[in-house]
């Protein structure tokens, strides 16, 4: 079941120059990871951005704590309970005063162009959809996700493009899929919410795939940005962290 997530209090970002970018970071027991993540997102070459983690509880969140402090400009939720990647980046969203989203993980760092190159897109083609980069496998430099394909009714079948492969230059140029992987998903903020969320029922995996079915029916693209980038550390930096996210 979907919900209506709440507006933030605060007056929505109106620049239109460089409108502000909110950055949803979900964290879970990977406290190095997410210093690494944390620090590729302070770096970006786009300025505009409001950085939020969001700790699903775990027994490293007092760690986790004292590293988004030690940051400055950082604003933490810590959830009560484990709910979940649905869950905590709902609670995310909620907060996000930007006029786009940005929905990423601790294991993962972003290219310092990363959102810049998203926000061009989107103004230059006014994309009311969803817009991803394409993720990379950060030690063996393969690709791991630059979207993929799923049939309507068939959500938890899906087929990832570029798994594997090396960049050839076989993405030039921006695509459109019918799935994103929802640890690299931007779009406005208003789109999050119009199609209330990700549905909490869902605690790991599904949420992502269903969601891109949502956006889907609702007539909105799924673009792939290729000159957007960001790396995943792999193989998975805590197996028991990804079993428990």
């Amino acid at each position: 079941m979907t919900r209506q997530l709440r507006r933030p209090p605060e007056t929505q970002d109106l620049s239109r120059e460089s409108p502000t970018v909110s950055v949803v970071l979900l964290s879970y027991n990977r406290p190095d990871y997410l210093r690494q993540a944390v620090a590729s997102i302070r770096a970006q070459s786009y300025r505009s951005i409001e950085l939020i983690v969001v700790d699903n509880p775990s027994p490293s969140s007092a760690e986790i704590a004292e590293t988004v402090a030690a940051q400055g400009n950082v604003r933490l939720i810590r959830s009560s309970v484990n709910s979940g990647y649905a869950g905590g980046m709902n609670r995310g969203i909620e907060s996000a005063a930007g006029r786009y989203i940005y929905l990423t993980e601790d294991d993962i760092v972003l290219d310092k162009d990363c959102i810049r190159h998203l926000v061009e897109y989107a103004k230059e083609r006014q994309s009311g959809g969803l817009v991803s980069p394409v993720m990379y496998n950060k030690t063996e430099g393969t690709i791991r996700c630059a979207g993929g394909e799923f049939a309507l009714g068939a959500v938890y079948r899906r087929r990832t493009h570029g798994e594997g492969e090396r960049d050839t230059g076989q993405f030039a140029r921006p695509f459109n899929v019918t799935y994103i992987d929802g640890a690299t998903m931007f779009a406005r903020a208003d789109l999050f919410r119009r199609l209330g969320g990700f549905r909490e029922e869902y605690f790991m995996y599904v949420e992502a795939v269903e969601f891109c079915a949502r956006a889907l029916k609702a007539e909105q693209t799924l673009t792939v940005i290729p000159r957007a980038r960001v790396y995943h550390f792999e193989p998975p930096a805590d197996a028991n962290a990804s079993a428990n996210f």
